[in-house]
């Protein structure tokens, strides 16, 4: 059994950024991480290399710790009180500001874009933990950071590193 995660992309109103905004800064300010979660961040902060190697001599929860990081429960539930169709504070998400969905099986978004770049490069990042809210005076600026953080990623690596995370069979 697996799940599938996704990632909505989506256009705002700069009226919808009004509501937007101070729900994505409560989400930031209530997001917790489970304590195992926590311990295997920093195992892959410290040498992100040697947790895929932990994964493939383990039981599997080191993989799914690390996956499941970024699954934060307070973006979780504001995310899906924004799919309904009261949505909401007056928003909810539809066709007319949801222009992508990206829905992936078996490893988080988050999981990805994080193993794949790396725990320096990540950390560059605008947003918490993969979850995104721009505003759009802020994307002139975030579009120059994102840049930057992928301007020198070596895409062998890269390559590699997603396969191993997204690919492979773990216990």
């Amino acid at each position: 059994m697996s799940t599938d995660y996704s990632w909505l992309i989506c256009h705002p109103s700069e009226r919808d950024e009004q509501i937007l905004q101070p729900l994505f800064e409560e989400a930031v300010k209530s997001a917790t991480l489970p304590t195992q979660s926590k311990s295997v961040l920093q195992k892959w902060q410290q040498n992100p290399d040697h947790l895929f190697q932990d994964w493939t001599n383990g039981t599997g929860d080191i993989y799914n710790h690390f996956v499941l990081a970024f699954m934060i429960e307070s973006f979780q539930t504001l995310w899906n009180a924004l799919a309904t169709p009261e949505g909401k504070n007056g928003f909810h998400f539809s066709s007319n500001n949801c222009i992508d969905i990206l829905s992936i099986n078996k490893c988080s978004i988050g999981a990805i874009l994080a193993y794949g770049l790396g725990p320096q490069r990540f950390a560059q990042l605008p947003g918490f933990m993969g979850n995104m809210f721009l505003t759009h005076d802020e994307i002139p600026e975030s579009i120059q950071t994102i840049n930057r953080t992928f301007e020198t990623l070596d895409l062998p690596t890269l390559s590699q590193r997603l396969q191993q995370l997204c690919l492979s069979d773990y216990p």
